[in-house]
């Protein structure tokens, strides 16, 4: 059952204290709930948490810290999600006192130049020497909306652009000065729709498409005003035409339909499409599966410096989809990514670092480099690997106390072949007191989680 408004959430510090920018009678704030139909269950993205607090850790609910949700293979869905809890108020802990950039609920999408860092997940360290086996789970049909509102820069018709009505919509959507009211943002878009403008008609299916806090999801009517939009030429509606149809949200989901909706746009340029198109190809939907095709997708965005489709375009050099394998072309590419802040990124060149692969030699203090960049921003892949490195001693003196405090990080968000390993340690006796029983409690709780 879909929730009829954002997940209530509030700021605390790792001591478990309210932050200086969220005091007891103002801390409540609401971030955009997404029904998952592959896990009938509504989440929050982890990216909208990211974008609208500065340096997130975690999220609790009382004393568990809730984790990113796992598909059949226990890795981490993509993009990262996190089961909403109905009618809870869950603590966001963030690294310090803030301060919280303000909370974008859905993520403001009114300026064209702004980017994110989507991001995928990654298997765990294995003791092969090859750099060959992707670290990166099947594409999930699902994509978070921020990917696609804030990191396509791609413009629509001179009609879409922003006005005063837009963007006064967009601050009570938003809570930007003025308490959210997503009925107050939908009259300004409306009076701005009347003219005509195909962004106000955009943000209006936006509205519906997410709902918010006292504003329920009508994907119907999302589908409506998304339609309206699309026909008369807005990019970001037509992808959005091709997500609904993708993911059966308002019509019945329909693959081909999905694929030309995402062709029309990214034959316009709009890069969050275009890597959709490659997706579909990579994982045949709607199309028979083909890997060139999808690198052709996949490269004209990568080309526009739209950071998850560079990730995309390394993961194939990678593992030899579509194009000879080079690892040191898929290095270029995931550099490409990495250095926008994508996380997926980061870990992976830390990976290719980690083990080498043909031609490529294995540099363990590029690792750790690498590894830290997303560790240090809540990555549990990131951070597993970093506490392996410290285990082992490689790139940095072996030290075995580090390597249990950033294997409990990723434990944290239960993350199984950190689970596993921390049993290890309290087996073996390194960095903790020896102590079997205790061993036997992290393998059952990762024996629970396969």
């Amino acid at each position: 059952m879909e929730q009829e408004s954002g997940q209530a959430v509030r700021l605390i510090n790792r001591n478990g204290q309210p932050t200086s920018t969220s005091t007891s009678h103002t801390s409540v704030l609401y971030v955009a709930c997404h029904p998952d139909p592959s896990l009938s269950k509504d989440i929050i993205l982890w990216d909208d948490v990211v974008a609208a607090f500065k340096n997130p850790l975690h999220i609790r609910n009382g004393a568990r810290i809730l984790p990113f949700l796992k598909g059949p293979d226990f890795e981490n869905l993509v993009p990262l999600r996190i089961a909403a809890v109905p009618n809870v108020v869950l603590d966001v802990v963030i690294d310090g006192e803030g301060p919280a950039a303000e909370i974008t609920l859905p993520p403001a999408y009114d300026t064209l130049d702004m980017t994110t860092t989507p991001t995928s997940t990654s298997t765990t360290i294995s003791s092969t020497s090859t750099a060959t086996t992707t670290r990166t789970t099947a594409n999930n049909a699902h994509r978070g909306q921020t990917e696609r509102r804030n990191g396509d820069k791609s413009a629509s018709p001179a009609s879409s652009g922003i006005t005063d009505d837009i963007r006064e919509g967009s601050r009570y959507r938003d809570g930007q000065g003025v308490t959210t009211d997503y009925f107050k943002a939908m009259e300004c878009y409306r009076r701005a729709s009347d003219q005509g403008n195909t962004t106000a008609m955009d943000h209006i299916a936006y509205l519906y498409h997410v709902g918010g806090p006292d504003f329920p999801m009508n994907h119907t009517l999302a589908l409506e005003w998304y339609l309206k939009a699309a026909t008369l030429g807005n990019l970001s509606a037509q992808g959005s035409m091709g997500e609904l149809y993708q993911n059966g949200r308002g019509v019945r989901q329909n693959y081909h339909e999905a694929m030309k909706w995402y062709v029309k746009a990214g034959n316009q340029g709009h890069q969050w499409s275009q890597r959709q198109v490659g997706t579909m190809y990579k994982d045949g939907l709607g199309v028979e599966q083909d890997y060139s095709q999808a690198m052709v997708w996949f490269l004209k965005a990568a080309e526009q410096g739209y950071a998850a489709a560079q990730y995309s375009v390394g993961l194939m050099y990678n593992n030899g989809l579509g194009v000879p394998q080079d690892l040191h072309k898929a290095l270029e590419w995931y550099r490409k990514a990495g250095d926008q802040g994508n996380l997926t990124a980061q870990d992976s060149i830390g990976y290719l670092y980690h083990v080498g692969g043909p031609g490529f030699a294995i540099d363990f203090s590029k690792a750790m480099e690498w590894y830290l960049k997303a560790a240090t921003r809540g990555y549990a892949s990131a951070q597993s690997s970093v506490g392996e490195l410290y285990r082992h001693g490689r790139g940095v003196p072996q030290d075995h106390q580090k390597a249990m405090e950033w294997f409990l990080l990723a434990a944290n968000q239960e993350y199984v072949w950190a689970l596993n390993t921390i049993g290890d340690m309290y087996r073996d006796g390194h960095g903790v007191a020896k102590d079997r029983l205790k061993a036997q409690e992290w393998y059952l709780k990762a024996s629970s989680r396969k």
